[in-house]
């Protein structure tokens, strides 16, 4: 309010050159994603008074100025103020495009609508949008976006532990994931113990649950889009947070140069003195050992004229470190050494170019680099390293056309490469899609120095269509070569809404996605099998979505997705022989499976109180041809019934408090059955039953959280605590087996790592 009031002020005290003949100034207001803003007020400087117009439901407005300069205002509820310079010339007619952010650094204010909007009922099929408002708001988020996302119908998850998900029956790696329109290749730290999106950033976040948008690059059980704030600003804003688990500071500048802006970031964890603290009051045992995680983002915004430049560099690193001391007993098996650690560094360079009547280009350029390292010191001893390395350049073209339509054509380049040297277990006898416990199987070490390369181009076209004002229609395709040559990847979409008299929307989706197996090993020609075709999903998708007139919001999907030429190998030592002395390749393309479900999602609000309740149920298999013993059986992320309820209470000024509870069923797992005696070697070789024919038990967690919103001077102030796992409920991750003891002839015995108990989380949060 006060900066809007500022820029007023500032409008109004700028005198202008009156000649005969006015210019014309007509353009768009959006969003940081490019939606429209309508109802944006819109005032520019002129005598003997400002001109003023209110922004359209396309965003759009006209102004008629007299020659000179004008400083153009922008403003709207939600929104932080903004400030533009045009010089125009007599009989001038100029299209411009400007866009306003949200709030100030994340809308985290006092004084900020502390409960969520009831959304609109959405004409889009399988798609959710959030902000950093929901973040902030979201108990047991951890201050992870994934987190937030686990708690989506048809999303599974165990957040307490991981950040990593699993949409409608699919592993975590089918689902494409980026920021700001740059595709990452491994986005987690450590694994999935979190995510390596800074939460300080995050400005918008659309995830598409159903068929992959071919805006992005074709993947089997959709996409996540992160977008980070724009950092242009017009004065020094600062904010800080501090936890018990982590600290944050943001810092957005002026530069003095016109039209340039510089933002910072940094967050840095130290579970190591919380995990200490824990285990110091007995709440967490000797078996967990902190990670270590870091990351700096810098950006640079420069606008001017129809250019918005920003240039991002983001370096993430973390580590994790276990040696087992004398007389402690191994995490599992006979492991006594366990090292990570992996750094991500990212450069990107964007220009959105305003072409006028509302055409947009968009281009993008960035360089990525992944590498990992880990050892693990055990009976079998490995250890790798991994390096991703990939170059980007992409071309995206806006263009609107009628009132409600749009085109959006796109171009892509990328060379990617994927080197690795170390020993890993041989596991090409180990059955596709096979969950283990935590057992040593003294596979022996086969030694790889993997190099590949895939140079790829892509084109894309969507078209958003509303050709009646109760129906909406989308259709596109991508289609992606290799300049190394083999079978093109591509993805094909249709979707339709149409809203009825009662205002209930039906929605009905249908799509074909192709997706390169993810594990570059499966590719490698000495591991795995370059010729392997490129793994299919064909899905459709049916809704119905209801506004309520009690203020509920009421979405039902059910989905069936058919899956083909996945890759699969043998299940056993012996058949991986057979076709080596058939001269067949190991891994081949003739995989099959199913992923079926119903999701449901609803959210209501009242005066102070908001809730919501998702659901899901899903059916996933996979089939394995290959396989000597069952080739049906349960995919590990067919987890049955998934349950997230949450609400939250304003019950006073400046007061929040919320809860969330997660329930689902357990993942499959393949069981130990036995043990064969290996005297000779005086160890104990695991014998497993049935491939993913025991499950887990079901998982269960409930968070609770407080916060205060205040102000003190200059600043706007938060404190929060959070209770992490309230019911301190004991969620098993996965059985452990330890190493037993041949020559007494004493068997193996089973444990449990477990996820983590109850936990408390305090923080305080600043900004000026």
């Amino acid at each position: 309010m006060g900066r809007g009031c500022a820029a007023l002020l500032l409008v109004s005290s700028v005198a202008t050159a009156t000649p005969a003949d006015p210019a014309r100034l007509a353009g768009v207001v959006v969003d940081e994603r490019g939606e429209p803003v309508a109802g944006a007020n819109v005032s520019a400087s002129a005598e003997p008074a400002p001109v003023t117009a209110t922004t359209d439901a396309r965003g759009a407005f006209t102004l008629a100025l007299p020659a000179g300069t004008a400083f153009v205002t922008l403003s709207k509820s939600g929104f932080d103020a903004a400030l533009y310079e045009e010089t125009l010339a007599a009989g001038e007619n100029r299209t411009v495009h400007y866009r306003l952010a949200h709030g100030a650094l994340g809308a985290t204010v006092v004084g900020a609508r502390l409960l969520p909007q009831l959304p609109a009922p959405d004409l889009e099929v399988s798609r959710y949008l959030f902000n950093r408002a929901d973040l902030d708001r979201g108990p047991g988020a951890m201050e992870d976006i994934t987190r937030v996302i686990a708690t989506l119908p048809g999303v599974v998850a165990d957040p307490d532990l991981l950040a990593t998900f699993f949409v409608r029956g699919g592993g975590p790696e089918e689902v494409g994931t980026y920021l700001d329109e740059v595709p990452l290749q491994n986005p987690f730290h450590l694994g999935g113990f979190a995510s390596v999106f800074n939460p300080m950033l995050i400005d918008k976040v659309e995830f598409s649950a159903g068929v992959t948008p071919p805006r992005y690059e074709p993947s089997l059980s959709g996409a996540l889009d992160v977008h980070y704030v724009s950092g242009a600003t017009d004065r020094l804003r600062a904010e800080a947070d501090v936890s018990m688990q982590t600290a944050k500071v943001r810092v957005d500048t002026p530069t003095g140069i016109e039209g340039l802006s510089a933002l910072g970031a940094f967050r840095r964890s130290f579970f190591e003195l919380y995990f200490a603290g824990l285990r110091a009051a007995h709440v967490l045992t000797g078996d967990y050992v902190a990670p270590d995680l870091s990351e700096a983002f810098f950006r640079l915004a420069y606008h001017r004229g129809s250019h918005h430049l920003t240039l991002s560099y983001m370096r993430a690193t973390d580590g994790f470190s276990f040696l087992l001391q004398p007389g402690e007993k191994p995490l599992f098996g006979s492991t006594s050494g366990l090292y990570l650690s992996n750094l991500l560094q990212l450069g990107s360079l964007q220009d959105r170019i305003a072409l006028g009547d509302s055409r947009e280009l968009v281009l993008t350029a960035a360089l990525t680099d992944d590498r990992s390292q880990s050892s693990v010191t055990s009976e079998t001893v490995f250890a790798r390293d991994v390096r991703r390395l990939q170059a980007l350049a992409r071309a995206d073209l806006v263009l609107p056309f009628a009132e409600r339509h749009k085109l959006v054509l796109g171009v892509q380049l990328a060379r990617r490469r994927y080197l690795l040297h170390g020993e890993l277990r041989d596991e090409r006898g180990v059955a596709p899609w096979a969950s283990r416990p935590l057992v040593e199987t003294y596979a022996a070490p086969i030694e790889l120095n993997p190099d590949l390369r895939q140079d790829h181009a892509a084109v894309h076209g969507e078209l958003q269509a509303r050709p009646l004002s109760w129906l909406s229609v989308e259709t596109g395709a991508r289609l992606q070569a290799l300049f190394q040559g083999g079978p093109l990847v591509y993805s094909a979409r249709a979707a339709g809404a149409a809203k009825l008299p009662t205002g209930t929307l039906l929605k009905l989706e249908a799509g074909v996605a192709t997706q390169q197996p993810q594990n570059p090993l499966l590719l490698d020609p000495t591991y795995g099998n370059p010729a392997l075709r490129p793994e299919r999903s064909r899905q459709l998708v049916a809704g119905v979505e209801q506004l309520l007139p009690i203020r509920l919001l009421a979405r039902v999907e059910g989905f069936y997705k058919w899956l083909d030429h996945l890759a699969v190998n043998p299940d056993s030592d012996d058949g991986v022989r057979a076709l080596v002395a058939a001269g067949q390749p190991v891994f081949q393309s003739s995989g099959s499976g199913t992923s079926r479900g119903v999701d449901v999602l609803l959210l209501g609000r009242a005066e102070n109180l908001s809730y919501g309740l998702s659901g899901g149920l899903v059916f996933a298999d996979r089939h394995n041809p290959l396989a000597a013993g069952v080739q049906s059986y349960a995919a590990p992320w067919d987890q049955r019934l998934t349950i997230s309820a949450n609400a939250a209470i304003t019950p006073g000024t400046g007061w929040l408090i919320s809860a969330r509870t997660t329930f689902h069923t357990g993942r499959p797992y393949t069981p130990v059955v036995g043990f064969q005696n290996d005297s000779a070697n005086q160890r104990f070789l695991p014998l497993f039953g049935q491939t993913n024919s025991a499950r887990y038990s079901d998982y269960f967690d409930l968070s609770l959280r407080v916060e205060k919103r205040f102000g003190w001077g200059p600043l706007q102030m938060a404190w929060y605590a959070e209770v992490l796992n309230a019911t301190n409920s004991t969620n098993v991750f996965a059985l452990t087996y330890d190493q037993g003891d041949s020559a007494a002839g004493t068997e193996p015995q089973q444990g449990a790592f477990n996820h983590l108990p109850i936990r408390p989380f305090l923080g305080v949060r600043g900004e000026y």
